[in-house]
């Protein structure tokens, strides 16, 4: 079977501190641990993805200047990731995150830079989405091209995946083209509650919704039906990234020719795998 899949979405470089407790305001304080780590949702699940053996393609946001041509050299030397940079020109900056986790709740604080207005310099020339067998969506990255092209995808036969950690601008645009839908607890249209939500994704043609909560449940709805897929317990140290871990490995688990709920349980057993250890790809080295 192709194992190929496409990943399009934001691409971060993360610096995430390990903390004790989150630290009360006017302090300093000293991390046990520290790690700078590649983040943003699609990106994790695809280093996941070809962790677990497949080969992913990266549609994103980086930018020409020489500092993202060495963060590009990195991923592919080090995860064998394939690049497509929607960026032309080199005024772009990757974002930086500055996260904290703290070790006793294993949750985590994030800060993100300032927005940067990008509308001018977004390049579709080489998107190229034939012969994927899998495309997952984390809303970060979208447009009217982009749009065109997973439709005609989906025509050939690509099952379309959303990552939905939150509702943004263009989910409801983006939910035209989705064949599955992975969600955060958090994922609410706004000014509506779950149920609502759940339904308006069934009305755009969604027919595979699953809703995460942390370490409980997943919670799975196909058409009238409603199902659970359970949540290993694990000691966690950092849940940092798990959620893009359980998108990558379910889209692993998908190509490899498992049915969506079997995919989702495996896929769960290696997200709470991975909230074992510090850092969000540290869980491959153990594995």
């Amino acid at each position: 079977m192709n194992k190929k899949a496409v990943f399009i979405g934001r691409s971060t470089i993360d610096h995430t501190y390990l903390l004790d407790s989150f630290p009360q305001e006017n302090t300093k304080v000293f991390a046990r641990e520290y790690l700078r780590q590649f983040g943003g949702p699609a990106l994790n699940a695809a280093i996941t993805f070809n962790s677990l053996g497949g080969r992913a393609r990266l549609i994103s946001y980086f930018g020409s200047n020489s500092s993202m041509k060495k963060v590009k050299d990195e991923l592919k030397s080090k995860y064998g990731m394939d690049i497509v940079d929607l960026i032309k020109g080199s005024r772009y900056q990757l974002p930086e995150i500055s996260i904290f986790v703290c070790s006793n709740s294993a949750t985590r604080t994030a800060v993100n830079p300032p927005r940067q207005d990008i509308k001018e310099d977004i390049n579709h020339e080489n998107l190229n989405l034939a012969g994927a067998s899998v495309i997952l969506l984390d809303g970060f990255v979208f447009s009217d091209q982009i749009k065109r092209e997973l439709l005609e995808a989906r025509k050939k036969g690509a099952i379309i995946v959303l990552d939905g950690g939150s509702w943004k601008n263009e989910t409801m645009n983006i939910l035209d083209t989705v064949d599955i839908a992975i969600c955060s607890n958090k994922f609410l249209m706004p000014g509506h509650d779950m149920d609502q939500t759940i339904s308006c994704m069934f009305n755009k043609g969604v027919d595979f919704i699953a809703i995460t909560n942390n370490e409980k449940d997943i919670n799975v709805y196909e058409s009238n039906n409603s199902t659970k897929i359970p949540v290993p317990q694990v000691n966690a140290i950092d849940s940092l990234g798990a959620g893009d871990v359980l998108h990558g490995a379910f889209c692993h688990y998908l190509v490899e020719g498992y049915n969506r709920k079997e995919a989702l349980r495996r896929a769960a057993l290696i997200a709470s795998g991975s909230c074992c250890y510090f850092g969000t790809h540290t869980w491959k080295d153990y594995s």
